[in-house]
């Protein structure tokens, strides 16, 4: 976490760096300039100066390609242009892959020999923005703007097959020998198989954008991803269920991977290194929901390696309390003595090993205001019973959900517990319930 160089590029840096060479990375920057610089003292090796920024940036076979509206340039490591190839209408992200360089550009998906500018093949496609083309085992995949994922034969440019979703797709596939992971901007993230047939979708709160990332855990792989609202997830890769989720302060980039941590940058300048384990989420409430003088019943979940001993909440930097539940908890934190304006509530999870979460934390930011209305509770029994049988009253929170610590006044009997509450009235006739 500590910089050991910077470099100025004069402008802003819109597009992600790569590794050009053997410590050789290229920089592109808004203002035209494109750098190669030492990874290794970040000093610049080279920098050529072009008459617009880039729209797209890539490396690979000790080249460096940048597409401009209109057209793509390789470069050497050493500045000098190779070739320069024109294409109509916009080009998207450029994908590299022995030899081979792949780009969308007027509806059509483009191969194109990396050492000449020639192009191999032109199949018909709609246009990707964000979404760079992959190369693995034969086929070319990536996300367009038409909602699909599609599938090419990197040979001959045939369509292999494509997969419809309700929104732009701008993220980067992740594809492994057992499926092909992305996110679209229909709030869903998927995973189909090499087949392209879906295998799952996770419903999450935002656009996914960004660009997934897998690693095992306990013998099973989980894939990772962020989405446009800050939340990290890391799913089980087979079946989709969540393992373990992150709240993160802005839009989050693609992760990179380094040994068991995740590193990924934030649109609010933040750059974040999570180790997954042991790590806990807020699942209710939402974020920048309004809350007022009553308290809130937080609900979460949890997950840890070596399994999770205990979850604890604090609100605005306060006093860590101690949560019930573990893998998945709930903790009730009443915000009537608290301020109007914006509550912070962090939580934090303990593994049996006794290693406990540290640094930043999943955070849920809140709205507390004194005119927020009180929440409505929903209770439900039957109008008639048989007075020797046992019979459930449940309350209701507006989801639907079983409201815990309910206070019931069943005739002249109080009890306080969840609903749903068992209860047998042992004689007849009307018995108010409050």
């Amino acid at each position: 976490g500590v910089t050991s160089w910077a470099y100025d590029s004069g402008g802003k840096i819109l597009l992600e760096p790569f590794l050009a060479g053997e410590n050789i990375v290229a920089v592109a920057s808004s203002n035209g300039k494109l750098a190669l610089i030492s990874a290794d003292d970040g000093k610049a090796i080279v920098e050529t100066q072009f008459q617009q920024p880039p729209v797209s940036l890539a490396a690979g076979g000790g080249r460096v390609f940048l597409a401009f509206d209109g057209n793509v340039t390789a470069l050497g490591l050493n500045g000098t242009v190779i070739w320069n190839a024109p294409f109509a209408g916009s080009i998207g992200q450029i994908g590299y892959s022995d030899g081979k360089v792949y780009f969308t550009s007027n509806a059509k998906l483009y191969s194109v020999d990396a050492s000449t500018g020639e192009a191999k093949w032109a199949s018909d496609a709609d246009d990707s923005f964000l979404s760079r083309p992959v190369r693995h085992f034969g086929g070319i995949y990536f996300g367009a703007t038409d909602g699909r994922l599609y599938s090419f034969d990197a040979s001959s440019g045939r369509l292999r097959w494509s997969y419809q979703t309700g929104g732009l797709i701008m993220s980067t596939p992740l594809v492994t020998d057992d499926g092909v992971y992305f996110g679209s901007n229909d709030c869903y993230f998927y995973a189909v198989s090499p087949a392209g047939n879906l295998r799952f979708r996770y419903k999450t709160n935002d656009g996914v954008w960004a660009e997934p990332e897998v690693y095992d855990s306990r013998g099973r792989q989980v894939v990772v991803f962020g989405t446009n609202d800050g939340k990290i997830y890391g799913l089980d890769a087979q079946d989709g269920t969540e393992q373990w989720a992150f709240s993160s302060y802005g839009k989050p980039t693609s992760t990179l991977r380094s040994g068991s941590e995740f590193i990924f940058g934030t649109s609010s300048g933040r750059i974040y290194s999570l180790a997954p384990s042991p790590i806990c989420s807020f699942t209710y409430p939402s974020s920048l929901e309004m809350v007022g003088n009553f308290p809130i019943e937080l609900e979460g979940m949890a997950s840890a390696d070596t399994g999770v001993l205990g979850v604890e909440v604090r609100t605005n930097n306060g006093e860590w309390v101690a949560a019930e539940g573990k893998g998945i908890w709930h903790s009730s934190v009443d915000f009537t003595p608290m301020q109007p304006g914006a509550v912070t509530v962090e939580c934090r999870a303990r593994d049996n090993t006794g290693s406990v979460e540290s640094g930043e934390y999943s955070f849920l930011m809140l709205i507390k205001s004194d005119t927020t209305p009180l929440q409505k509770m929903y209770l439900t029994s039957p109008s008639e019973v048989d007075p020797k049988k046992s019979f459930n009253i449940s309350v209701e929170d507006e989801r639907g959900v079983d409201i815990r610590g309910v206070t019931f006044s069943i005739g002249t009997e109080n009890k306080t517990a969840d609903s749903p509450l068992e209860v047998t009235l042992g004689r007849s006739g009307i018995v108010p319930i409050t």
